[in-house]
């Protein structure tokens, strides 16, 4: 990592979006991972009302996805009322993530660091 303190006062540096994205991202893991994790019996359940609001997806997709097993849910004995765990929700949304250009170059690099020629 680079020690600030040792550049010039006067210094002009050039970002351009996609560094500025990678290194947002880059706070935020790092803020979530300081985070402790939610105990279990403070985790939130929410209702299927509550699961497509946190989503942000229409009901009948959420009908769809849960009927078809993409999202995990209970189901309380002897009723046909559903439940979501937040966290498990949220670990879809994070399988979803897109790799940044940094991401990919890393890979590449690797890749070819590690490839016969």
């Amino acid at each position: 990592m680079w020690d600030i303190s040792k550049l010039p006062d006067n210094i002009k540096i050039e970002v351009t979006k996609a560094d500025l994205f990678a290194f947002g991202y880059f706070l935020l893991e790092a803020y979530m991972q300081s985070l402790p994790p939610p105990e279990k019996d403070e985790e939130d359940l929410l209702d299927f009302n509550g699961m497509c609001k946190f989503l942000g997806i229409a009901h009948s997709t959420g009908y769809a996805k849960t009927s078809k097993g993409e999202i995990p849910h209970f189901k309380m004995k002897n009723s046909r009322k559903l439940f979501f765990r937040k966290s498990q929700l949220i670990q879809i949304i994070e399988e979803g993530k897109r790799k940044t250009t940094r991401d990919l170059d890393e890979l590449a690099e690797q890749y070819l660091k590690h490839k016969k020629i």
